[in-house]
C-alpha cells in the first residue's frame, strides 16, 4: 500500500493502542523511513476522532520540535479526518517493549 502518493509501506514495526508504526521507504527520496498511522476505527467514530485528531496533533508538534541524537527526527506529518500520520527517520535497533 501506499501512503499520500509517496510512502511505501512494508511491514508493521510494532502497534499500540492509537495506531501502529509501520517500516516504510519514502519513494522520491528513495530512503528507509518509520511512519506512525493512527487506528482508522478510532476515526471512524466521530467522540473518538476528535480526541484522537487533538493527541495526534499535540504529538505530532511536539516531536518536531526535538532536535537531539537520541531521538528520531520527524520528517513530515499529514492529519486530515481519514488519515493522520507521522513519518520520522528509521532507526535501527531494538525493542524497549520487555525492559
Amino acid at each position: 500500500m501506499v501512503l499520500r502518493d509517496r510512502y511505501l509501506l512494508e511491514s508493521v514495526l510494532g502497534r499500540g493502542v492509537m495506531g501502529q508504526v509501520w517500516q516504510d521507504r519514502d519513494l522520491p527520496l528513495d530512503r528507509p523511513v518509520a511512519v506512525k498511522t493512527v487506528a482508522t476505527e478510532l476515526l471512524a467514530v466521530a467522540s473518538s476522532r476528535d480526541a484522537a485528531l487533538t493527541r495526534f496533533s499535540r504529538e505530532a508538534r511536539a516531536a518536531a520540535r526535538l532536535d537531539h541524537s537520541n531521538v528520531a527526527t520527524v520528517f513530515d506529518a499529514s492529519i486530515t479526518d481519514d488519515t493522520c500520520c507521522l513519518v520520522m527517520e528509521l532507526i535501527d535497533g531494538t525493542t524497549l517493549e520487555y525492559l
